[in-house]
């Protein structure tokens, strides 16, 4: 016999764990009661998935070295097209319009990567070696690599690689992060240059 898909599997130990306390008013439920029924999910989606499945997503296959990104293969119908970003967890997701002329960035991430979608416009994406940090590629080392960037295109900033963006028009564009998108927690990884 063949075990249940994981899905079912993860239904099953939650139905169990909110019949185990059906005579619970759940309205009224307390700080020390949501813990316990926290921890009990928690446990049930480790014994089915292993602990490092259980409480964080799969890390995703990233570049190592910024510049365009391969955007995951579009799905057709007859409704249209689905055109999927990126398929894996991020922490932010944000829309950037900038005029054209305009420059963004001068800076880069201690810790959080990026991707720029650029939905309508054209933009230069400049890309080099943080100073004061390792080298994190030889095929690029300190060179400043230069790519423009229109409409349907996707590039990668890496951590630990400082980055500008000028707008060669006005421009609508996805940004999509690691980490939260936040200001003041964006701001705190940031190294402005």
């Amino acid at each position: 016999m063949t075990a249940a898909p994981i899905e079912v599997q993860l239904r099953q130990a939650v139905e169990a764990i909110v019949n185990d306390r059906k005579g619970l008013h759940w309205d009224c439920i307390d700080d020390e009661a949501l813990t316990e029924l926290r921890s009990d999910v928690e446990r049930s989606f480790t014994a089915i998935l292993g602990a490092d499945r259980a409480t964080e997503p799969p890390a995703p296959d990233l570049p190592t070295v910024g510049g365009f990104v391969q955007l995951p293969r579009a799905w057709h119908s007859s409704a249209g097209i689905i055109q999927n970003l990126v398929e894996h967890a991020c922490g932010g997701v944000g829309i950037i319009t900038s005029r054209k002329g305009a420059t963004r960035a001068s800076h880069w991430h201690r810790e959080d990567w990026h991707y720029l979608y650029v939905v309508s416009g054209l933009l230069l994406y400049e890309e080099w070696q943080a100073f004061g940090v390792p080298a994190i590629d030889v095929a690029v080392g300190s060179g400043i690599t230069t790519v423009t960037v229109g409409p349907g295109q996707m590039i990668f900033t890496p951590p630990l690689r400082a980055h500008r963006v000028t707008f060669l028009e006005d421009t609508v564009m996805i940004s999509i992060s690691k980490l939260s998108r936040r200001h003041a927690e964006h701001e705190e990884d940031v190294v402005r240059l």
